[in-house]
């Protein structure tokens, strides 16, 4: 992730990664998720698709397994990633309850339900 977000010149703040399942995901490839907050913010569509280039390559560069399955037919798709603004996982927690004491946001998703839940927070629709 920091890795990815250096080479588009941005901070992340916050993020939280889950799975799409084939199933879940309207016929595609299965793919991995990423809800992310920027420092500063990001809207411009050209460096988020630089952010998705960039972490799919670095999860090749890092783990074998994930760079075969990227180019197999049943493999892996490429990820999907929703900039979200500075703020939303504050909001977020506080609406699931978990904001402030010894809650933390989620860096990695395993639940669907949760991972739809945050999906809908910030508007996007699951893919």
């Amino acid at each position: 992730m920091l890795a990815a977000a250096e080479t588009i010149g941005a901070e992340v703040s916050e993020f939280s990664v889950g799975t799409a399942f084939a199933e879940q995901a309207g016929g595609e490839l299965g793919h991995h998720v990423y809800v992310v907050e920027f420092g500063e913010g990001i809207e411009d569509p050209a460096r988020v698709a630089a952010f998705v280039a960039a972490v799919d390559r670095e999860l090749a560069k890092r783990n074998e397994d994930y760079d075969e399955r990227r180019v197999i037919a049943r493999g892996v798709g490429t990820p999907v990633v929703h900039a979200v603004a500075p703020g939303t996982f504050a909001a977020w927690m506080k609406s699931e309850g978990k904001l402030g004491g010894q809650n933390k946001v989620p860096r990695v998703i395993g639940d669907p339900k949760l991972l739809g839940r945050l999906l809908q927070f910030v508007g996007a629709a699951p893919r």
